[in-house]
């Protein structure tokens, strides 16, 4: 069960930080104690949780639409730990609850900040062919671009 988050009101950020470690899914165990996995979350659930993270109650408004948005995200199958990671990256930002699915996105596919090289998207046709848009080939060659100076500075002449 979450735990209120003893950091409450703190601007600092410490909010989502606080918010995902304290929702996160524990593993349940039956009468014959074999591990049984957590229940789903439900729309209320997580929107129980998030106003109990919040510092002061958000609008009805707000809370409604938060809602409408959760209940879109479960009824499509995400993560219940992914939505709540997103439901804690969307609070801190302060973001319209519309954005919540686009914040759910990037929480499921951001990118490693591990130095990571970034692979640009393609077009389904491959690089260069027709379907390839204005986009894709200015991407492409901005890559290329860089690869070239790169081994332009580790090979000085």
């Amino acid at each position: 069960e979450p735990q209120p988050n003893p950091s409450r009101g703190v601007p600092d950020g410490s909010y989502a930080r606080a918010y995902s470690t304290t929702t996160s899914t524990s593993t349940v165990t039956d009468s014959v104690g074999a591990a049984q996995p957590p229940a789903p979350a439900t729309p209320k659930q997580l929107i129980a949780e998030w106003i109990d993270h919040c510092s002061r109650r958000p609008p009805e408004d707000v809370i409604g639409k938060t809602g409408r948005q959760l209940r879109k995200l479960v009824d499509e199958g995400h993560d219940p730990d992914d939505i709540r990671s997103a439901l804690a990256a969307w609070a801190a930002k302060g973001l319209d609850p519309s954005v919540l699915p686009s914040v759910l996105n990037q929480v499921m596919n951001a990118v490693p900040a591990t130095g990571a090289a970034v692979v640009p998207l393609r077009s389904r046709n491959g690089p260069g062919s027709a379907a390839a848009s204005t986009a894709d080939q200015r991407a492409a060659d901005a890559f290329d671009l860089a690869a070239r100076l790169q081994r332009q500075e580790s090979n000085p002449a």
